[in-house]
């Protein structure tokens, strides 16, 4: 007989919460983080401190809550990447990054969004502003993919491997963000009047 158990899925394959266990922090390979964050817009960074937090919850104990430390990352974030540095120097993993500078940088980033939308509900400097603030997510994403890199040392997963394929879920979620981009993107060529009307209006003309 044949043993057909070697045609089998892994069940920890199944489960994509498998991968979790036993985690300090969230790893997730570059590509895949790259994926999902720029695709939907960098909402993808909600789901990123939750999980964090809540691994860190589980695995120290904390009393802390993760979603309102996930919604207001601004004030937690300076904690979660002098944790991660902790792991880094308990574990006497070598890795070059400075947690405090690229904190400010997102509290700052996070604080010049903010008058920027403020602005743009105004119609102050208006769509200047909404581009400006649109453009401020690949900053943000250049300081949390630095972050992703030094969690990955941390967990000892350089490379995410044990999190980088892309599931069904997150294939429906980049679908949304990209039809998100589309409509962001057709509502600037509509405010800034570059579009197939304005090119025949340029040609007839």
């Amino acid at each position: 007989m044949h043993d057909n158990s070697l045609y089998k899925t892994p069940e920890s394959e199944l489960n994509p919460q498998n991968f979790l266990e036993g985690q300090e922090f969230y790893v997730v390979s570059i590509a895949k983080f790259s994926s999902l964050f720029l695709a939907t817009m960098g909402l993808y960074s909600i789901y990123w401190f939750y999980t964090n937090w809540k691994l860190q919850k589980r695995h120290h104990g904390l009393s802390a809550w993760p979603i309102p430390r996930a919604l207001f990352s601004e004030f937690f974030v300076y904690s979660f990447f002098s944790r991660v540095d902790q792991s880094l120097h308990g574990k006497k993993l070598s890795h070059h990054w400075s947690p405090t500078l690229l904190a400010t940088l997102y509290v700052l980033n996070a604080i010049l969004n903010y008058f920027l939308e403020w602005f743009g509900y105004r119609e102050i400097g208006s769509p200047f502003t909404d581009v400006f603030s649109l453009l401020l997510i690949f900053f943000t994403y250049w300081i949390l993919k630095s972050a992703q890199h030094a969690i990955n040392i941390s967990q000892g997963d350089l490379q995410g491997e044990s999190n980088s394929q892309l599931t069904p879920l997150n294939f429906l979620w980049i679908m949304i963000g990209i039809l998100m981009w589309l409509l962001v993107i057709f509502s600037f060529l509509i405010i800034f009047d570059v579009g197939p009307e304005s090119w025949l209006s340029s040609f007839y003309y």
